[in-house]
């Protein structure tokens, strides 16, 4: 008998940080790693959703980011990334950088769009 600890030790992917350049060219479009190749993120027009790591990187190259912890904290990170699933975008207050820290650290925040907002 296989059991779900089992599974997700075979894919290390799960609960990685996965990050692509946005359309615009200016900065990283963020999402967290799933099982099976599928990916949580948010993006503007379909607020919190699942993609397939081939959909979230939309033609252009992915890479992932690994977090220093157990399987079972990388399963609670996937965990916790498909809890608001359905969720709205909001550019300034849930979009993929602040949804992707909140799921990883537990502080909602977006340093791209502090930076962006303190320059205008």
């Amino acid at each position: 008998m296989v059991k779900w600890g089992m599974i997700i030790q075979r894919d290390p992917n799960v609960g990685a940080i996965v990050a692509r350049p946005k359309d615009s060219g200016w900065g990283y479009h963020y999402g967290t790693r799933l099982p099976n190749g599928l990916v949580a993120h948010t993006m503007p027009g379909r607020g919190k959703h699942i993609s397939t790591i081939q959909q979230f990187a939309a033609g252009k190259p992915v890479q992932m980011m690994y977090l220093d912890r157990t399987p079972a904290g990388n399963l609670l990170a996937a965990q916790r990334a498909v809890m608001d699933l359905g969720g709205r975008y909001e550019l300034f207050r849930d979009n993929c950088e602040t949804d992707v820290n909140r799921v990883h650290f537990g502080i909602p925040k977006s340093p791209t769009v502090k930076w962006w907002t303190g320059i205008g």
